[in-house]
This record gives C-alpha cells, sequence and structure tokens, in this order.
C-alpha cells in the first residue's frame, strides 16, 4: 500500500462519538504533540521513578501486545509482528523496518521516534544521562513470547541498542531467545 492510500485509509477509520471524543477504529484517541506525548509517557516517570519505570513499562505494554497476539495467531508471528509495527507508524510512533527476522534474532529499527529525541532533550534539560526510551522493545517481546510459549521455544528478550534520545539517527532493537 502506498503512502496516500495509507493516508486515505487512516482518514477513513477516524470517526466522532456522540460525545465529542475522537475515535480510530472505535478506539478513542488523544492526538498531541509529539514532545508532550514523549514526556508524560516516558522521560518524565524516568525522571521522577528511576529505573523502576522500564519494568512496568516491559510488563505491561509486553502483556498489551501478547494478547494483541493471542486474538491474531491465525496470522502467525511475522505478520503479528509487521502489523504492530505498522499499528504504532499510523500513530505516529515512527516509521519501522524490520532488517532480520530469523528464529535465532530480529533485527527491527524505528525512524522518527516519538519516543526518542524529546525525551533525550528533557533528560538533558533535567540534569541526567539521556537512555534508551523506546517502548517498541517491550511490544515486541509481547508479541513473539507469545508464540514462542505457543510453540514450546525459550522466551525472547530485546534491547535497544540505538535509539534517538541518545543521539543515534534512529532506534534499533534486537530480540534474542
Amino acid at each position: 500500500m502506498d503512502v496516500e492510500q495509507e493516508i486515505k485509509e487512516f482518514i477513513s477509520s477516524l470517526k466522532i462519538s456522540n460525545d465529542g471524543s475522537l475515535l480510530y477504529r472505535g478506539e478513542r484517541m488523544v492526538f498531541t504533540t509529539s514532545v508532550l506525548m514523549s514526556i508524560a509517557f516516558t522521560a518524565a516517570p524516568y525522571d521522577k521513578f528511576g529505573d523502576t519505570m522500564r519494568t512496568v513499562y516491559r510488563r505491561g505494554i509486553s502483556k498489551y501486545c501478547r494478547e494483541i497476539a493471542k486474538e491474531n495467531a491465525h496470522l502467525g508471528a511475522r505478520e503479528v509482528f509487521e502489523n504492530m509495527l505498522k499499528f504504532f507508524g499510523k500513530l505516529g510512533w515512527g516509521r519501522s523496518e524490520i532488517i532480520e527476522f530469523s528464529d535465532a534474532k530480529i533485527v527491527f529499527r524505528v525512524y522518527s521516534s516519538l519516543y526518542g529525541k524529546e525525551a533525550g532533550e528533557y533528560l538533558k534539560l533535567r540534569g541526567i544521562q539521556p537512555m534508551v526510551t523506546c517502548p517498541f522493545g517491550y511490544a515486541a517481546e509481547g508479541v513473539l513470547n507469545y508464540f514462542a510459549e505457543k510453540e514450546g521455544k525459550p522466551p525472547v528478550i530485546s534491547e535497544e541498542v540505538k535509539c534517538a534520545a541518545k543521539g543515534d539517527a534512529f532506534c534499533e532493537f534486537i530480540v534474542i531467545r
């Protein structure tokens, strides 16, 4: 699907509910500037609660994406994973690219990450060393661990090896067993 078609599909998926809420495919959405979203979701919680937030995010996001995988299991691991990345892209979280997808290792990148650059700038302003901030790896763990468990394989774990918050050109994730 080309970009123009994706935009048309996105716009046709937007509706206004009777109470004035903006809905995307029936789900209530809030559109805001990326700096507010990245600070509210990642940078400010890391600033206030430290690395504890990583555990909270990993558990919550992984669990949510595990449920998405379960609902769409008939599509298979790769297609569910690709669809998840496309969905996040349509929400404005950044364009994704799968570099490698094998049984042993998955590598993917996110360009213009919603959580990257702005979160890094906020952390610098607060005197905190910029760190990896993007939640995409936890989402990948949720999807892929659902299929790993179903297939009797060991679980996967993700690592963000590059992050726009640290000044990298893109965020890169490696997912291994």
